[in-house]
This record gives C-alpha cells, sequence and structure tokens, in this order.
C-alpha cells in the first residue's frame, strides 16, 4: 500500500496525471509500452535478464505489453518469449502431467494473442495433491449426472459444478435492446451473421468498449479516450 505522505508527494508534483497522459500514446492504454527493440537485437543473456525483470520484477502485464516490440507480431520472437514463460512456471507445477497440460512445449496459441491472466499463485493452487486436471479435448464430458460428470476417463463425483465457460458479457445485452436502425433492423437482426461493427444504419450510436474493439488495453483510460473522441465527433 503507498505511504500516505508519498501519495500527497506524488500529486502535488503531478505525477498521476504525467502517468495518465502517457497512456493516450502507449499500445494498451498503461503506463509502459513495448521496447523499442526487437527480440534478437540482444544477446541470448541480454534476453533472459530482460524477460526476468519483466516477468519476476515487475509483474502486471509488463511481460506481456512491455516485451519487444516483435513479441506479438513475429512467430520466432513469440516462441522465445513462449520459452521463457513456460520455463518459469514449470518450476511451479512439480507433477509431469499437469505441467503437460497447463504449459505445453508447444503453445496451442502464440502467447500473448489471448487475455493473459495476472495470477499470483494459481499453479501452485492447481498443483495441490487434492486437486485434478481433466483435459475434456481428450475426455470429453459425456454426462452431467445427479452425483458428478462423466466422461471418457470415468465417473467424477463432485458436490458443486461451477460453469466457467464464459458469458455473453459484450454483445448480449446490447442484442436485447430493441433499438432500430435506418433500415427497420434490431440489433440483434443486424448480428446474426455475426458480430460487426454499427455503422450500417447506427450511424449516430456510439457505444464505447464494446463490440469489436481490442482487449490489450488498460479499460479505464481507453474508456476515457472513447468518450473524448466520441464527444468530439458529435460536436
Amino acid at each position: 500500500m503507498l505511504d500516505e505522505r508519498e501519495e500527497e508527494k506524488k500529486k502535488a508534483a503531478g505525477e498521476y496525471e504525467k502517468a495518465f497522459a502517457n497512456t493516450w500514446k502507449t499500445f494498451s492504454g498503461f503506463t509502459y509500452d513495448f521496447e523499442d527493440k526487437n527480440t534478437f537485437d540482444d544477446t541470448p543473456e541480454e534476453r533472459e535478464k530482460f524477460y526476468h525483470q519483466l516477468l519476476n520484477v515487475k509483474g502486471g502485464f509488463n511481460f506481456w505489453l512491455g516485451n519487444y516490440k516483435d513479441s506479438l507480431y513475429s512467430q520466432e520472437a513469440n516462441e522465445e518469449a513462449y520459452k521463457f514463460w513456460r520455463k518459469n512456471v514449470l518450476k511451479r507445477i512439480p507433477d509431469s502431467k499437469k505441467a503437460a497440460l497447463l504449459a505445453p512445449e508447444y503453445p496451442v496459441h502464440p502467447w500473448g494473442t489471448r487475455r493473459s491472466s495476472l495470477e499470483q499463485n494459481f499453479y501452485e493452487v492447481i498443483s495441490m495433491p487434492h486437486i485434478d486436471i481433466i483435459d475434456i479435448n481428450e475426455n470429453p464430458i459425456e454426462e452431467v449426472t445427479a452425483t458428478g460428470i462423466r466422461t471418457k476417463l470415468g465417473h467424477v463425483e463432485a458436490d458443486v459444478l461451477i460453469l466457467a465457460t464464459g458469458f455473453d458479457a459484450v454483445t448480449g445485452s446490447l442484442a436485447q435492446l430493441d433499438i432500430r436502425g435506418t433500415d427497420g433492423q434490431t440489433i440483434a437482426q443486424h448480428w446474426k451473421n455475426g458480430v460487426k461493427s454499427l455503422e450500417n444504419g447506427f450511424q449516430d450510436w456510439i457505444v464505447s468498449q464494446r463490440k469489436v474493439n481490442g482487449t490489450a488495453h488498460n479499460e479505464p483510460s481507453q474508456e476515457k479516450q472513447e468518450t473524448v473522441q466520441s464527444v468530439a465527433v458529435e460536436a
């Protein structure tokens, strides 16, 4: 927790305003940005030191959005970052079967192209002996019974099922609104073949933080930017 006197000093010096102003200039809306060089501009030793600083010292999203500038654009660079991430994670997963699922040798998608987790002790918790993992890609759920779940591996007893399959949180609420465009279509009809921007028939409806925007960003700072830009457009 920041010391109250230290916080007052930062406020008086305008550090928070400076930090927020900087978020308008970065890729993700955070106060930091990609390193202005490519992965293989550094030696292996320099890369190792740089990766360690991002992942283990700075933490947060630094390894994702403060990495080398080609880490999300070059397959080779991405693989280099993943190898370092995996090497660190494997130290935290003593069980080889769990490790193969949670940090596979070959990633199922390029690292950082899906939402990264801000976990702190996930791998330590999942490594507890009373916790098991079943890969439903290999062993699909066949049936939910009165007492648990049946897969190819057999029946798993369960007192509680938590359905973490994703939620229709972005487009769902909008599609329920009976707002119609200039062509008479509802939003749900407009999106029946997939989500797309609302320009066609909804030119004057501006909705921030929705639809087809990216997710590799700091939402509070982007929300303000979109609001300011929307007001400018309306004006």
